[in-house]
């Protein structure tokens, strides 16, 4: 995000069709020329190389030029408010290609709150990828590939979260799916002695006895050890029916829609209360998606 002049990216692009091969030129403004050439493709998407003129980085380039990025299913234009509102109030950096939405209900106010009733905070940094938007397809979980995301772990936070002695709630899908790979990535670790990416289905494989506080004193005690604060991990992990959830009890999350790998997750929590929960909220008119409505899910006792 802080490169100058040029940079290549991975992307996924709309309305393919109506891009010939001859490269884009877009006259931002005075200073400001970007060009946008179209490479391979590559995943899911397309290599595509930007170039611009001026001394601004790729963020002030995207801030210029670019527009919020709503996810598809909401079929219209990002508007001005969107700029504040597709954001949540804690949100300090650049480079999810989605705001993760349970934490939209997250005020000032409301935390201010939560936080004279004694209830403590956790942020982790997390980039929320563009492949949370990808269907499961056929529906056979081991033909859907996971797409990965960016975690950034550091020894501050796995110091808090052990000191913390009560319940613990994930906010949204994506917290709760970063949480439970540091348990599996910790838990590697434990086992085989590296610390490395998770891949899609590595969990179903590792040791399921080892607690979080113990995978993570064993990731607390590596960075220490190496004298790392801080450290960028990827994962791609699958949770599916038949996981067990690892780091929390429960989850604060937005309804999602069918086929998708966040209901799954959901369903992996709480079971088959899942359909009781949902013909609750599709009967009382409940909003669904980014800017819909929210719900508090206990993963033990499943209640709602």
């Amino acid at each position: 995000m802080e490169a100058r002049q040029s940079v290549r990216f991975e992307c996924l692009v709309g309305n393919l069709k109506r891009w010939k091969n001859h490269p884009l030129e877009l006259e931002l403004n005075s200073d400001l020329v970007l060009t946008v050439q179209k490479g391979e493709r590559s995943g899911q998407g397309f290599i595509i190389d930007f170039n611009w003129t001026g001394s601004y980085t790729f963020s002030e380039v995207l801030n210029i030029s670019g527009q919020i990025p709503l996810p598809p299913y909401m079929n219209r234009d990002a508007e001005d408010f969107d700029t504040e509102r597709y954001q949540t109030v804690y949100a300090t950096n650049n480079g999810s290609v989605a705001a993760p939405t349970a934490g939209l209900h997250f005020t000032p106010g409301v935390l201010n709150q939560l936080e004279l009733q004694g209830h403590q905070r956790l942020e982790l940094t997390l980039h929320v990828g563009a492949g949370t938007f990808k269907p499961l397809g056929d529906g056979d979980v081991h033909n859907h590939e996971m797409h990965g995301e960016e975690i950034i772990l550091s020894t501050s936070w796995l110091k808090r979260y052990l000191n913390h002695k009560g319940p613990r709630f994930a906010v949204g899908t994506t917290s709760l799916r970063t949480l439970e790979s540091c348990h599996w990535i910790g838990v590697n670790y434990l086992e085989n002695g590296i610390v490395q990416d998770l891949g899609q289905f590595d969990a179903y494989e590792l040791n399921s006895k080892h607690s979080t506080p113990d995978a993570f004193e064993g990731l607390l005690g590596y960075m220490e050890k190496n004298a790392i604060s801080n450290m960028a991990l990827q994962t791609k992990l699958m949770i599916k029916p038949g996981y067990t959830m690892k780091t929390v009890d429960g989850i604060v999350t937005n309804f999602h829609q069918p086929g998708s790998t966040l209901l799954m997750l959901i369903s992996s929590g709480i079971g088959e209360s899942w359909r009781e929960i949902y013909a609750h909220a599709l009967a009382n008119d409940y909003r669904f998606l980014s800017y819909g409505d929210s719900s508090l899910l206990y993963f033990n006792d499943n209640k709602f």
